[in-house]
């Protein structure tokens, strides 16, 4: 009896590798080639540093760039648009890929013939060729050169690592090490199972700790090592990994191409392909996309399917590169199937779209901050369904934002836009939330209709100091926020760019925002305020601190504007948990 409960169980962990929920929905054909030209298979994809445009190195319609004149290293904006091409005739099977620091694009090349191949190419982003390692067609002499190259990566100082051997049991199976600018450093790995042993090491990612993973692909497990070499520990969670992208919130997306319940190569019994979503931290798996490629009755899985390469952009959205079906895959987050949709009128004849989630309970109302849209913010990051556990959600799209009426191009939304949603549903009192200016928009309603609101929370936001004096000593109290980078630094500057737009529009600068007058010491609700170390959170809540009878402060440590809500990707926990323990705690049914 208890070796059928432990096979029972054995089994359960199997089926649970396989059932985690899919909050994503499929677009196909999303990136558009020139007339003529034909998608080739695939296992390389990349995110441009300004967060949304991709990178493809893909076999120039085919299986193999050999004797084809095909650019195979392309780049589409968010569109899909192709928008810039390059590397005709220097590939024979582009096969990983990978993006610096500085925006260069690392391109390894898996094949060789006739002296060319077995190496990996570094391009400026206009593609210019700036290095190149291993010798042409490799030299099995030479611990510098390759042979089958799978995948590079970059790690935070620079150091170049380069994965090789793609056939199980022959030819080579290491990790190999190079300064930044290209010289040897060193290597390790053989051939084998055993912890730090490899067997098609597949693909490489770097978490935000500088530790190297590995995906093991012919052992169906990732490896994790320091930047030394050496073995850290090994997780079989996400199946047999053939690609790995780990974003700058480590959040870790393997995809595995290969498992089957068939004997002999690829050989995985209970583990279904797709791309298993996680944390890189704890390598707890949240989510999984399935395999799109369903067999008839009866027929077996190719050798390969699904992505063998996968990324994921700053909003979230992930793209597969496909070898087998020669595709490149785009799946974007998709509201949960109990969420409705809707639209109504307001007063002024603006159509205004919002969506409801969650049966019982008092409603929340969320309001999103500037240039976004509600399904992104509070969807995406999964904050409005941790609210809808104990309460009905309502979040809508301001004026001139997502799918709602812009009858101002790049322009502001209107808080009493809120007030009209809640009377067209009939919600007579209500908690009130609101990001950047949705928080804004949350202390005017809280001036004008403070009888609506059970409680208010601010994020990214707060009401400032109406005496100059003290509003100067309030930022005085607060820390310089750190440089930006990458596709955090890319949201920013389209934040400005938006901005500028407005003022533009409107026939200059925009005069700065005058302090919300309003007498919070007659204020009788709670509220709260959530904002992260590097967003002026002193600035925006010293005056609330002192005045208000009823105030928590949340500040959210090495967080800045951008990422105290990580927009597309996972919320800090302490976000959501802050937020939801605050509406649960003063809740009035």
């Amino acid at each position: 009896m208890r070796t059928i409960g432990m096979l029972a169980a054995f089994a359960a962990g199997l089926c649970a590798q396989n059932s985690y929920p899919n909050p994503y929905r499929t677009i196909e054909n999303w990136a558009k080639l020139p007339d003529g030209r034909m998608w080739g298979s695939t296992s390389a994809v990349e995110i441009d540093r300004d967060g949304k445009s991709i990178w493809v190195a893909e076999r120039c319609g085919a299986n193999s760039c050999a004797g084809k004149t095909d650019d195979p290293v392309l780049k589409f904006d968010s569109s899909g648009k192709l928008v810039k091409s390059f590397g005709s005739g220097m590939f024979l099977f582009p096969h990983g890929i990978c993006l610096d620091k500085d925006g260069n694009i690392w391109v390894t090349d898996g094949q060789a013939k006739d002296g060319k191949g077995f190496q990996v190419v570094k391009f400026s982003p206009e593609g210019k060729v700036l290095m190149t390692l291993g010798k042409p067609g490799g030299d099995p002499n030479d611990p510098a050169s390759f042979n089958q190259p799978n995948d590079v990566a970059i790690a935070p100082n620079g150091d170049i690592f380069v994965s090789e051997g793609h056939t199980p049991n022959m030819g080579s199976a290491r990790i190999v090490k190079f300064s930044k600018d290209g010289k040897f450093i060193k290597q390790w790995g053989k051939h084998g199972s055993g912890p730090g042993e490899l067997e098609v090491p597949h693909a490489l990612g770097f978490d935000s700790r500088g530790r190297l993973f590995v995906g093991d692909r012919a052992n169906n497990r990732v490896q994790i090592f320091d930047s030394e070499g050496k073995f850290l520990e090994e997780w079989k969670q996400f199946g047999r990994p053939s690609g790995i992208y780990i974003d700058k919130n480590d959040v870790i997306y393997v995809t595995d191409s290969e498992s089957t319940d068939k004997q002999g190569y690829g050989y995985n019994p209970g583990w279904k392909r797709g791309i298993r979503i996680g944390s890189a931290k704890d390598g707890k798996v949240t989510a999984f996309i399935p395999d799109p490629l369903v067999p008839a009755a009866g027929a077996a899985l190719p050798a390969t399917s699904t992505s063998e390469g996968v990324a994921a952009d700053a909003e979230g959205n992930v793209y597969g590169a496909e070898v087998g079906s020669k595709s490149l895959k785009k799946y974007v987050r998709a509201l949960p199937t109990e969420a409705k949709e809707d639209y109504f009128t307001t007063s002024d004849g603006i159509k205004i779209h919002y969506i409801t989630l969650g049966a019982r309970g008092s409603w929340v109302v969320l309001i999103h901050g500037y240039t976004d849209r509600a399904e992104r913010m509070f969807f995406y990051t999964g904050v409005a369904q941790a609210l809808a556990g104990n309460h009905r959600v309502v979040a809508l799209d301001n004026r001139n934002h997502g799918l709602s009426d812009k009858p101002e191009p790049n322009g502001a939304g209107r808080a009493e836009d809120a007030i009209e949603l809640m009377d067209h549903l009939k919600i007579q009192k209500a908690h009130i939330h609101g990001y950047s200016m949705g928080g804004a928009f949350t202390g005017q309603l809280l001036a004008s209709h403070p009888e609506r609101f059970m409680t208010a929370a601010f994020g990214g936001s707060g009401i400032q100091e109406t005496d100059p004096r003290l509003r100067e000593n309030a930022i005085a109290m607060d820390k310089p926020m750190p440089e930006p980078q990458g596709a955090e630094a890319a949201a920013f500057q389209r934040l400005r760019e938006v901005a500028a737009k407005r003022a533009e529009a409107k026939g200059g600068a925009t005069a700065a925002p005058t302090p919300l007058q309003i007498d919070l010491t007659k204020v009788t609700i709670p509220v709260l305020a959530i904002n992260g170390e590097f967003d002026g959170p002193h600035m925006k809540t010293e005056r609330m601190a002192r005045e208000l009878k009823n105030f928590q402060n949340v500040i959210l440590p090495g967080k800045n504007h951008m990422s105290a809500i990580a927009v597309g990707g996972p919320m800090p926990p302490q976000y959501i948990e802050s937020l939801v323990q605050f509406v649960n705690s003063h809740d009035v049914r």
